[in-house]
């Protein structure tokens, strides 16, 4: 695009040269065509626009007719009457350039989410400005630039030394590590110098070219040095030639410099006296073994000496092998094969049969010849990191299972919340037919059957529930042992005859805190669990008891805290169960029955409800000695409210015509509710959303006596209609009933304003009961 711009000034130049000089003539034309100039404005690439002396468009290319942006009209003035998110004030910069006859550029400016390039050349009569989307450019720029960056990053981080050096020596480059190995105070000051001449070998340049000659390379090049400071230091050096692909000319050498001054120290005290190597040995907080090429150990430090139980000197000549694998053959993964073969050190991991994990590092012994002669073996004690690293992969797959149990209880309340709302239908409409049947008909007995599996069906949702801690909780004061006499019968009925139930319960039994219908659950559960661990009959026995727990128990017991308790003891003479089976039952949908015999839930409900309550629960049984589950619950001051018997008929809770709004998008649920209602006295009227609800409200001036809604509605919630109705309407009687609580059903909105809940699937009686006590709230 450079060219055009170049083309175009010349062209404004000659333009304004032709003006002056029509200025200046005295003939009424000349004999001047422009058109090439005009059709060279219009035609041009370059997005151009003329504004005259105060900034107004007067002419426009196609170039910008066909931009995508939005195209300023004739007459406006440019950057000002128009939208132009510029970054900068470009309406004065415009000013500025035709007051002050100054071309100016400007090279990259941010317009929405492009970079372009603007030019704005004056004229005697105003301005061009020439626009040009360098965004590519820009972005690729910013892109190397990031790249390069990420690159000196990683090149100056790199724990070796890294060198570029042209053919004739002069040094390119180097990273910040080479600066602080070889002693510098700062990369230019390297960069500057020629630090091959601090290099304490006799015509090293002459040596390094014959290796590179004969080589190609520089292969593990040791030199002592003599570093800015004056230090001496030892440094190894690996290089290769940089040749063109295509010629094979020489480019540059580049190479990588290690500091193994520390090594070469090592080396050195190899070679002193025995005393010196002890007195060094035994300062390493590693085990150091010397051993010759048949992997007898020549010498070991203080350290090995005390892993293995004896003294160094006890150690010498036995194989290495015979001490860490007590085996007489090579300890698999052995370094010596591969150190011999490379000639260069080696390192692995490795489990010993004691159970501890060592890393391993096998180093080259040479002999003034360089050849090797031995090795040496330096042991790390792992086995606490390895321990580490196990713990954190165990904490890992915890959560992925407590993710997964979320998933699952996700899945179960949407299952059940579904379930609720059909057996809501189901209840309520056999509940109606039951009322139109005669005494001991044989109609009568069917149905009967069929709300018998129906209310079965309602057990098992309400456990998906319990399950997904969707249920409704209703924490208060509770004695265990009027919950558990009230199931007594019922328990009796529900294991047969064959199975005796024994009971000892504390009369003196502290209250707890706890929902009935869950403690229920619970005792149901594990009651039907004890039943079908006891095919042939035996024993159930419920004992509860008060029992303080102190520090010394709740430190063997991570679940528990120091207080006062009530622990019920559930207790079979059943089959039993060994204790990988014990492991697992509390998991959802793991049953040890037969297909068909179990859901996989009872367990897991019963687990997740006593976590509800605080407490905690420890399951003790083995194979052929049955089982006992021992549940521990908080106990608290506060006594429950006495209990006083209730009989209630239908009859009793017919209405006197009150005017109630039903809003159900379930149309089995709403059909039931209606029939119900007006069976019983109410007028209903029924509709499936708020939509419809508030024209019904509005409609009626708001005389209904209650609103009876679902909770989710498919366009919005019926707690936020109700709020709408009670803005018009404060005195306003309202029920709302859901399938199950959670997010979405804004339970905790319902706790929050104390609404009358009706809970999914309920029954005719539960419908009346409940309407009739919201009535009268």
């Amino acid at each position: 695009m450079d060219q055009y711009q170049e083309e175009l000034e010349r062209l404004r130049q000659r333009i304004r040269e032709l003006e002056s000089n029509l200025e200046r003539a005295t003939l009424p034309q000349l004999p001047l065509d422009l058109s090439w100039a005009v059709e060279f404005f219009h035609y041009s690439p370059l997005e151009t626009i003329v504004v005259d002396l105060e900034g107004r468009v007067t002419a426009y290319n196609i170039a910008k007719q066909k931009s995508k942006g939005r195209l300023p009209k004739i007459g406006d003035r440019m950057y000002r009457d128009y939208a132009a998110e510029h970054e900068i004030d470009m309406y004065a910069e415009l000013m500025q350039c035709i007051e002050n006859k100054k071309t100016k550029t400007f090279s990259a400016l941010k317009y929405h989410n492009k970079y372009l390039r603007i030019t704005i050349s004056p004229f005697p009569k105003g301005a061009i400005i020439v626009s040009q989307d360098v965004t590519e450019q820009k972005l690729t720029e910013e892109a190397l630039r990031q790249s390069e960056a990420r690159y000196r990053n990683v090149f100056n981080r790199v724990p070796v030394g890294l060198f570029s050096i042209s053919k004739t020596g002069t040094i390119l480059e180097v990273n910040q590590t080479l600066v602080q190995i070889l002693g510098y105070p700062d990369k230019q000051r390297l960069l500057q110098d020629h630090f091959w001449a601090r290099c304490e070998v006799p015509n090293l340049l002459d040596k390094i070219q014959e290796t590179f000659l004969k080589e190609g390379a520089l292969k593990d090049f040791e030199i002592p040095f003599r570093r800015f400071d004056n230090q001496s230091i030892w440094i190894r050096v690996n290089a290769r030639a940089v040749k063109d692909e295509a010629t094979g000319e020489l480019l540059h050498y580049e190479g990588v410099v290690e500091d193994i001054t520390a090594r070469k120290y090592a080396e050195e005290a190899l070679r002193k006296s025995e005393q010196e190597k002890a007195l060094i040995l035994s300062s390493v907080l590693e085990v150091v073994t010397y051993q010759d090429l048949n992997r007898r150990i020549i010498w070991a430090n203080q350290l090995a000496g005390e892993v293995f139980g004896v003294s160094p000197i006890q150690l010498e000549g036995r194989y290495c092998h015979e001490l860490w694998e007590k085996s007489s053959t090579p300890c698999p993964g052995c370094p010596l094969p591969q150190i011999l073969e490379t000639g260069l050190p080696q390192r692995s991991e490795k489990q010993t049969p004691d159970g501890r994990f060592w890393f391993c590092r096998g180093y080259p012994v040479r002999n003034d010849q360089g050849h090797i002669i031995g090795i040496v073996e330096v042991h790390l004690d792992i086995t606490e990191r390895k321990k580490a690293e196990e713990e954190k992969a165990k904490m890992q797959q915890e959560l992925f299972q407590a993710q997964k149990m979320e998933a699952i209880g996700t899945l179960a309340g949407g299952i059940a919340h579904d379930f609720n709302n059909l057996l809501t239908a189901i209840q309520g409409c056999l509940d109606l037919a039951l009322t139109k049947t005669e005494e001991g008909s044989s109609l009568q007995k069917e149905l009967l059957e069929v709300q018998k599996a129906a209310h079965r069906a309602s057990q098992l949702t309400k456990q998906l529930l319990l399950f997904s801690r969707r249920h409704p909780i209703r924490f208060e004061p509770v004695l265990l042992n009027r919950i558990i006499g009230d199931l007594l019968s019922m328990l009796h009925r529900l294991i047969g005859e064959n199975i005796e139930i024994s009971t000892f319960l504390d009369p003196h039994l502290w209250s707890v805190l706890a929902d009935s219908s869950t403690i229920e659950q619970v005792l149901l559960n594990l009651a039907v669990n004890a039943r079908d661990a006891m095919p042939h009959g035996g024993t159930l026995t419920i004992k509860t008891e008060n029992i303080v727990l102190d520090e010394l128990y709740c430190k063997m017991v991570p679940e528990a805290k120091p207080g006062r308790y009530v622990r019920i003891s559930v207790t079979d003479t059943g089959i039993g169960m060994s204790q990988e089976v014990v492991s697992r039952i509390f998991e959802p949908f793991y049953s040890t029955k037969k297909p068909g015999k179990g859901t996989g839930l009872g367990l897991a409900v019963v687990y997740g409800i006593v976590k509800q309550h605080n407490g905690f629960i420890h399951v003790y049984s083995e194979p052929g000695q049955g089982t006992e589950f021992k549940i521990y619950f908080p106990a608290v001051e506060k006594q429950p409210k006495p209990i006083s018997p209730v009989s209630i008929r239908l009859d009793q809770l017919s209405g006197h015509g009150e005017r109630i709004l039903v809003v159900e998008d379930e149309d089995a649920v709403r059909d039931f509710t209606i029939r119900a209602l007006e069976k019983y006295g109410y007028s209903v009227h029924a509709v499936n959303s708020v939509k419809e609800a508030l024209n019904a409200f509005r409609r009626e001036k708001g005389q209904f006596d209650l609103v009876f809604t679902d909770v989710v509605l498919p366009d919005e919630t019926g707690v936020s209609m109700i709020g709408d109705f009670l803005k018009i309407k404060p005195d306003l009687k309202v029920l709302l009933t859901s399938g199950y609580t959670d997010t979405k059903s804004q339970w905790k909105a319902i706790q929050k304003w104390k609404f009358p809940f009706l809970q999914k699937p309920f029954t005719l009686v539960d419908l009346l009961q409940t309407v009739k006590k919201a009535l009268a709230g």
